[in-house]
């Protein structure tokens, strides 16, 4: 019985070692989801028509809120984008905008979901006539790329998977934005932390693209996800149980 008292502490730091073990062997890539929060998310549209400045049909007509999800594989504090994300753009309540709905002529009111009207802000230097363009039912994912606590978006891919457009006179275009792809080129810096209960991820959004139209969506998404340890971390702590008992164990030899 003495025996067994002596190797006691090592007997249970040997459980301990062996439960980071298993753990570590866990520690890969998890997959997880954020819920993007509308009252924070929200991106503005610049750019030109034919070389010509746009801005807001009405005030408020080049910036909306965004909501859905972010889906991405965490792994060591180190979110990896493979797809998924419903990045979607919500309806811009100083709509409709003009021209209307996508693919008819004469463009009548819109019938979708309207998300920015801009216009020249001074006639076209090309037509001489302001030209006006309306955005609707626009929904981004991010196929590519990583997000890091402290460092800008690298290597991001943005891709439309939905949405639609529509040019008015004299050009008198209309079709679909589905399958555009854009680097995320915003070089604000990512957070990606604990908030309270949950953990949160802000993620700065520039994406550019284009050229006789050419438009930059510019802002900030955030989201939040309810906060689960990674299993590295809860290796650290196993290593630190470890530590705990031959501490102990050193404190009774003593």
């Amino acid at each position: 019985m003495r025996v067994l008292h002596v190797f006691r502490p090592f007997l249970a730091a040997a459980g301990a070692l062996a439960l980071v073990a298993a753990v570590a062997r866990e520690a890969r890539a998890v997959p997880v989801t954020y819920w993007i929060d509308p009252t924070l998310s929200s991106i503005t549209v610049a750019g030109d028509i034919l070389a010509t400045p746009v801005v807001g049909q009405v005030p408020g007509a080049d910036i909306t809120n965004y909501t859905g999800t972010i889906s991405a594989d965490l792994s060591a504090g180190v979110l990896t984008f493979t797809g998924g994300s419903k990045i979607v753009a919500n309806l811009n309540t100083n709509g409709p905008f003009v021209p209307g709905n996508f693919g008819a002529a004469p463009f009548p009111p819109g019938t979708g979901i309207d998300n920015y009207g801009v216009k020249n802000a001074t006639p076209n230097k090309t037509t001489g006539t302001i030209i006006q363009e309306s955005f609707r039912d626009l929904i981004f994912d991010i196929t590519t790329g990583t997000a890091t606590n402290g460092f800008a978006p690298a290597g991001e891919t943005l891709l439309i998977s939905q949405g639609y457009g529509s040019i008015g006179a004299p050009i008198n275009s209309s079709g679909s934005f589905v399958g555009g792809t854009s680097a995320n080129s915003s070089v604000g810096l990512v957070s990606l932390g604990p908030d309270g209960p949950y953990e949160t991820l802000v993620l700065p959004f520039r994406r550019e693209s284009g050229s006789s139209t050419h438009f930059i969506l510019s802002g900030q998404i955030v989201a939040h996800r309810v906060a689960v340890p990674e299993p590295s971390t809860l290796a650290l702590a196993g290593a630190g149980a470890v530590g705990l008992v031959f501490a102990a164990w050193r404190r009774r030899r003593r």
